[in-house]
């Protein structure tokens, strides 16, 4: 069994990665693993629109397909957490499900330790999924050899953590206010040496007044 296509198969349905989630959640009376209050459903979408647009795909029939995949779901979780925000519900499960397929989509051999969310959604920009694959996004099932290969040939390699290290030691010399006193009095006496030595600008005094007086 393919673990990573029954993690996506599962968020998709609004269930968790645990033995058994999809059956709790069908389990559920109707009431309260389908209803969402009526206040919460816009901002819901308005979450998974966001979130998808964030992988180029433009409003449309697409989008709002891929919006009613990802409802129930988020119903399953909004009754499991009453209290928390439904579009912070909505981010974080959009987030897992694309996170589930693209880490089948790349494989462990692209992705190494490196997560599938940002590395996928840059690889599904970079190889122009928007306009050729977007019918693919969130499908587990028969995806086309050339969009796997397309997806893992554009995968990026993303820059490594910076590490934190010891700052190089610094040589810092301390003035005293001696010192600095001494350093400007002789800037002072180098100045007044310099000025006494120059020549006057005018060395003849120049009388004003009209010629022949």
């Amino acid at each position: 069994m393919d673990v990573s296509k029954w993690l996506g198969g599962a968020l998709l349905e609004g269930g968790t990665p645990r033995l058994h989630a999809r059956r709790v959640c069908r389990a559920q009376d109707d009431s309260g693993c389908a209803q969402v209050e009526e206040r919460d459903v816009d901002a819901v979408k308005e979450a998974l629109h966001a979130f998808l647009a964030g992988f180029g795909l433009g409003a449309g029939a697409g989008r709002d397909l891929l919006v009613e995949r990802l409802l129930p779901g988020v119903r399953a979780r909004r009754v499991a957490h009453p209290e928390k925000d439904p579009q912070e519900l909505a981010t974080v499960h959009a987030e897992q499900a694309c996170e589930a397929w693209l880490a089948t989509v790349l494989g462990s051999e692209v992705l190494g330790d490196q997560p599938a969310l940002p590395v996928g959604r840059a690889a599904f920009l970079a190889c122009d999924g928007p306009a050729r694959w977007s019918d693919l996004v969130l499908v587990d099932d028969g995806l086309p050899d050339a969009f796997v290969a397309a997806m893992r040939a554009a995968a990026p390699s993303l820059a490594p953590a910076p590490m934190p290290g010891a700052m190089a030691a610094q040589s810092l010399d301390s003035w005293s206010l001696a010192e600095a006193g001494r350093t400007v009095l002789e800037v002072v006496d180098a100045n007044l040496g310099w000025l006494g030595q120059a020549r006057p600008l005018i060395a003849v005094p120049i009388k004003l007044g009209k010629a022949g007086r």
